[in-house]
């Protein structure tokens, strides 16, 4: 292999790679390049179109597993009671939502949506469902177990507290960080939040 190549273009999958003298690599040939701070270092050098689904694949296993680890639900003990839409019929339930684990400096907290928590709700009267395993596991439905369904658990820390925003539909539920399961971690804000610059678009 000839030691000196250029990356003259590159997409969202792959990056082409080019002699030297102008003459590209075979079609299905790939150039696995990472950087390395102003530096492009070869990583290695194979034919990866083959196996691109299974990348892809690991890529989003690996995005899913990131922002699992600091997600949860949270589940209203307090039920809701009203008219089912579709029976139209008298009908109850506890309505449940997401959040995200955080901390900052000493303090651990859920982060969610201010209507999220029902308006009479209390700490002891909410449920969070945590992260149940490290792993990524797919079941289909009809091979569900009784054993591969988990519950939420009731938050007993007696010293956690519901914080509601006035002006925006924001809420923090702070807790003791024992009350997470062992795969959740609670994201730090002070060490690793950053802001998009300005003028960015930012997809949500």
């Amino acid at each position: 292999m000839k030691p000196d190549l250029y990356v003259l273009c590159f997409d969202s999958t792959h990056i082409r790679v080019f002699y030297r003298d102008l003459q590209p690599l075979p079609p299905n040939r790939w150039l696995i390049v990472s950087a390395l701070g102003s530096r492009t270092a070869v990583v290695k050098f194979e034919t990866i179109m083959e196996n691109i689904d299974e990348m892809h694949r690991q890529a989003t296993d690996a995005i899913s597993s990131r922002l699992w680890t600091t997600t949860v639900a949270i589940v209203n003990s307090i039920r809701t009671v009203g008219i089912d839409p579709v029976t139209k019929g008298p009908a109850d339930g506890e309505e449940a939502g997401t959040g995200c684990a955080g901390r900052w400096r000493s303090h651990h907290f859920i982060l969610t949506a201010g209507h999220v928590p029902h308006p009479d709700a209390k700490p002891s009267g909410l449920r969070i469902f945590w992260r149940p395993t490290g792993g990524v596991e797919r079941i289909a439905d009809a091979d569900l177990k009784a054993h591969d369904i988990g519950d939420a658990v009731v938050i007993r820390d007696p010293e956690a507290v519901i914080h509601q925003c006035p002006w925006e539909d924001l809420a923090i539920i702070e807790l003791s960080p024992a009350e997470a399961g062992p795969h959740t971690e609670f994201f730090d804000i002070e060490t690793s939040w950053i802001d998009p610059a300005e003028g960015e678009i930012v997809h949500c």
